[in-house]
């Protein structure tokens, strides 16, 4: 059971100490009694419980690992829980620590930034037990910035003026993390516009660089056990960017990078370069976001062996940002042939899925990736008109041209050598057709209204041309899929006839050339139908067919499989 406590009155003592240390998992703390904490006796027990989530600031996370809160009026100064954390640190009697933080939208109370409406009375009085804390303790805040070894001498002076008047957070978050010897987990929300980049990225990327120096003076005196970071961002407009993964995932420790409305911003941090297989992250998990392949590909060039990729395209982001599902999967051929074991890219709005952005989403052969166990793509992202115009699209500039066409000429000679050069050429010579029929009709602007008005009898003769046409696009899974994937997820946007040529072959050759698939899930309005069903579950595969809503945008965990 997790206890969630959002508490701001005067009951404090009364309720924490009526409640088993144990229960308490997250506590959110508020200006309005961090005076209260000086106590102690209170202090050690809230803190003696290590899986105690420090957690300030207006986070209003609705995830379920992270706390939540939909108060408005849940504020805390970053530099209030430094000195909360200091005092833990002090006391000889706390043997363990936090692991998780979670850090919110931590604006000075009455900086002129604050969205929310004053708050009267009460904003006079935090100020006051706030700033009268801070000035008892002027002393120990400024040992703390003295002593600490990840801010360079010459801003010390500056960090701490900003640590103690209103003004910059990032020195104030960047102490508080230095801080907490067991912390495992970060949580952030709005990050960008709370805290400043200039002061807290560098020192995550000193405290990177003395970890991985065994012989540095402060190797591992911070950050040495954080496993995963993650961003979330809940403004209108606009979303977190993705520089800021990588001054955590410079940490050797770390594991896990996620986030929601993840983009790219485009924000400049001098010195803050990933460098070639130096990272040692596991996992990506990006939902409801938009991020062009060029933009992954100083990202994904700094990790050794990433084992799971996940990014949930949302165009509400960023308008100008398109789905490249191939130039993603493309960096990843490039970047994680050997190790990558889970890939799950999707786009969670239709009007990402236009003809144009099709062309964008044909991820080519999978077979290069030697140990992919787990798939969920969109189906037209295996389709390809040829092998030549697909190396042509991708040569214009998705940041990935050389590793792609590598993987598609050796993609190509493996075909040929199975004896699949024959439907490469015919392939090719449809497509060249069907080019061809594309030159001829072209700027015929009132073409589809012509459609519109023929009668049902010609309108389904067209139908059914068109999807006879577009077959010859989409290939087969047996001939597209690694040897190694154990689960496939299918989201459907292709109309049944060109799923039926996806799957063909699929029964007959998955024990030859698929031996280890043994889950086939299907999610798309137009499910698979029943006796196709029972063809695969008497093959021995494991078949789900589900509905999706291809209109919704809540954010979509990926399928336990």
């Amino acid at each position: 059971m997790v206890l969630i406590l959002d508490l701001s009155n005067e009951l404090l003592h009364r309720i924490i100490q009526a409640i088993p240390r144990n229960d308490i998992l997250s506590l959110s703390l508020t200006s309005k009694w961090f005076h209260v904490l000086c106590a102690k006796a209170l202090k050690r027990h809230l803190t003696l419980k290590k899986y105690c989530t420090v957690s300030f600031g207006n986070y209003w996370g609705d995830f379920d690992r992270i706390h939540r809160s939909y108060n408005p009026k849940v504020h805390v100064d970053a530099k209030d829980a430094i000195l909360l954390i200091e005092d833990m640190i002090r006391d000889p009697e706390i043997m363990e620590y936090p692991e998780t933080m979670c850090l919110g939208n931590c604006r000075d109370v009455g900086d002129n930034r604050l969205e929310y409406e004053p708050w009267d009375n009460d904003e006079k009085e935090i100020r006051r037990k706030r700033q009268s804390v801070i000035t008892h303790r002027y002393n120990e805040l400024k040992e703390m910035v003295e002593d600490c070894e990840f801010i360079p001498e010459e801003e010390k002076e500056t960090s701490f003026a900003a640590l103690c008047y209103t003004g910059n957070e990032g020195v104030a978050v960047g102490l508080a993390l230095t801080m907490l010897p067991n912390l495992k987990r970060i949580a952030t929300q709005d990050w960008m516009r709370s805290y400043s980049s200039d002061r807290i990225c560098p020192i995550i990327a000193r405290i990177a660089e003395a970890n991985q120096n065994p012989h540095s003076i402060a190797h591992n005196k911070a950050l040495a056990n954080l496993r995963e970071f993650f961003m979330s961002h809940r403004d209108d407009e606009g979303g977190e960017d993705l520089t800021l993964f990588i001054p955590f995932a410079m940490l050797p420790s770390m594991r896990y990078l996620g986030g929601t409305e993840i983009s790219a911003e485009y924000s400049y941090i001098p010195g803050l370069e990933l460098r070639s297989n130096s990272s040692l992250v596991t996992e990506i998990e990006l939902l409801e976001s938009a991020i062009s392949a060029e933009d992954f590909d100083e990202l994904l060039c700094g990790i050794l062996a990433l084992r799971k990729f996940v990014y949930h395209y949302n165009n509400l982001v960023n308008f100008d940002c398109r789905y490249e599902v191939k130039g993603i999967v493309g960096l990843l051929r490039k970047y994680a042939a050997s190790s990558l074991q889970h890939l799950d890219i999707v786009a969670n709005f239709s009007d990402a899925r236009s003809k144009d952005a099709e062309r964008q989403q044909c991820v080519g052969f999978l077979s290069m990736f030697t140990a992919l166990e787990v798939i969920r793509l969109e189906d037209v992202a295996f389709q390809v008109p040829s092998l030549d115009s697909d190396l042509n699209d991708e040569s214009s500039g998705n940041g990935c041209s050389d590793a792609q066409q590598e993987g598609y000429s050796q993609e190509a000679d493996d075909a040929q050598e199975e004896g699949y050069s024959q439907e490469a050429d015919d392939a090719q010579e449809e497509d060249d057709a069907r080019e061809e029929d594309d030159i001829e009709i072209e700027g015929d602007a009132n073409q589809e209204d012509d459609f519109e008005e023929q009668d049902g009898a010609e309108e389904a003769v067209d139908v059914e041309n068109e999807s006879s046409l577009e077959q010859t696009t989409m290939n087969r899974l047996v001939d597209f899929l690694p040897v190694s994937v154990e689960s496939l997820t299918l989201v459907q946007i292709v109309k049944d006839a060109r799923r039926q040529e996806l799957l063909c072959g699929l029964l007959k050759e998955r024990s030859e050339k698929l031996p280890q698939l043994r889950i086939l899930m299907y999610e798309g309005n137009d499910p698979v139908d029943a006796a196709t069903i029972v063809a695969f579950e008497e093959s021995g595969l494991i078949v789900d067919s589900r509905a999706r809503s291809s209109e919704s945008w809540a954010v979509e965990e990926p399928k336990a499989i």
